[in-house]
């Protein structure tokens, strides 16, 4: 049986050899070129397509991957954000909080001092007047007159004509 198939394979051989040195030297070079292509290129088209379907699997599989990268630093990227714009509000807030507490201190400065201007203004006020008290007393009154400005009627001192 095997002698059914191996017979006119190897009948077919001989008449291809027998063809080939048939042929010009010419001939010859570009059928052995051509005889040793066609394995390279079965080959090499091959592993392009290998390739082909290796780097599309692999886009596949890192799609997932690229996708949580791109979102670690979005979130990344909006977490910086937001750490500088709470820095900067911060320090506006701190800023206006000093700013606060110099104008506060500084109105309790001048409120001192017109509340001491105050007391020693109404202190005197009360030596004014105890002095002017004490001077009044000291001075004798003329006839009729009163402590209090006005000059007395002859009612009021006591004389009356008959």
């Amino acid at each position: 049986m095997l002698n059914v198939l191996i017979t006119p394979l190897l009948k077919g051989l001989k008449g291809l050899f027998e063809w080939y040195n048939r042929l010009t030297p010419t001939m010859k070079g570009f059928v052995t070129g051509l005889a040793i292509a066609i394995p390279v290129i079965g080959t090499v088209t091959a592993s392009i397509t290998i390739l082909t379907t290796v780097i599309i699997a692999l886009k596949a599989a890192i799609n997932p991957i690229v996708g949580v990268i791109s979102l670690l630093a979005a979130g990344l990227t909006a977490a910086g954000f937001a750490f500088a714009a709470n820095t900067v509000e911060t320090d506006n807030a701190e800023e206006s909080l000093a700013r606060y507490k110099r104008q506060a201190e500084e109105a309790r400065v001048k409120l001192d001092g017109l509340i001491a201007g105050l007391a020693s203004f109404n202190e005197m006020v009360a030596q004014s007047r105890h002095a002017q008290r004490v001077h009044v007393q000291d001075v004798p009154l003329p006839a009729g007159a009163t402590r209090s400005g006005r000059r007395s009627s002859k009612r009021e001192s006591g004389i009356t004509r008959l």
